[in-house]
């Protein structure tokens, strides 16, 4: 097992947070995704998209899969919605408004509904969309607006999915086709969704004709059932209000 010693930092802004995102670790990762053979790109846990995001060019397939409803939506509504209803947004962090917008089910428009998830989102406690936590940048709206043009013209062409991480992979699995895979760490604090374990992870990439590049957190049991495979142990931070200055050892692995 191979061991890197690296911490990056801040690079390209995303508006989607997500505890542990790749921020620190997103210009290593991307080094070591192939660029030749390459005919489709798949992301079955796109999460806060840093990883796609930081890509050098864009694939001529692209495909963006999260089972997190709330994190799908961001995504589907930030293709659609206008710059000028973004621009109307209100980021003032309120407790009182977080609580307001998170009661929400029904939605009079994708503009509502993505102004909804971003608020949540950004103001949640180490962004994992349940509790008020005043931990956001007062720049927040400034950088969406810088951002999103570019967002919107990013995503023009990507498939955006919510389906289950196995279902996405059998669909999309061929020769030329590339998987980075960043699912959630295991024993570690989660997003309320169903737990998924190494082997579930092995299992569905075992067999696989393309290649995958995995993300992983240094854990015993991921490290067994990845026995078989290139690893890497790489030093890095965690984003989140608890953690973000704490340093931690991931694994990177892979099939190539």
């Amino acid at each position: 097992m191979e061991t890197i010693d690296l911490i990056e930092g801040e690079g390209i802004y995303a508006p989607i947070n997500r505890m542990g995102g790749k921020q620190y670790l997103k210009k290593r990762i991307v080094k070591l995704i192939p660029t030749e053979g390459v005919n489709t790109y798949v992301e079955p846990f796109a999460g806060g998209g840093k990883i796609f995001l930081e890509l050098p060019h864009p694939y001529p397939h692209e495909v963006l899969n999260d089972l997190d409803k709330m994190i799908y939506f961001m995504w589907k509504d930030i293709k659609q919605v206008g710059i000028s209803s973004i621009e109307k947004m209100d980021f003032t962090p309120s407790r009182e408004k977080f609580n307001h917008l998170k009661s929400m089910t029904k939605f009079s428009s994708p503009a509502q509904r993505l102004y909804r998830n971003l608020y949540i989102n950004q103001y949640s406690y180490i962004h994992n969309n349940l509790s008020y936590f005043n931990q956001g940048s007062l720049q927040y709206k400034e950088r969406l607006l810088k951002t999103i043009g570019k967002l919107k013209e990013r995503l023009a062409d990507v498939v955006i999915l919510n389906q289950d991480f196995r279902k996405v992979i059998r669909k999309y699995d061929s020769p030329t086709t590339f998987f980075y895979i960043d699912p959630p760490y295991f024993e570690t604090t989660g997003y309320g969704l169903d737990i998924i374990t190494p082997e579930d992870v092995y299992n569905s990439l075992k067999n696989i004709k393309g290649r995958f590049l995995l993300s992983y957190n240094n854990h015993p049991k991921v490290r067994k059932a990845f026995k078989d495979y290139k690893i890497k142990r790489i030093k890095t931070r965690h984003s989140g209000s608890l953690v973000g200055t704490t340093s931690v050892w991931e694994l990177l692995i892979s099939n190539y």
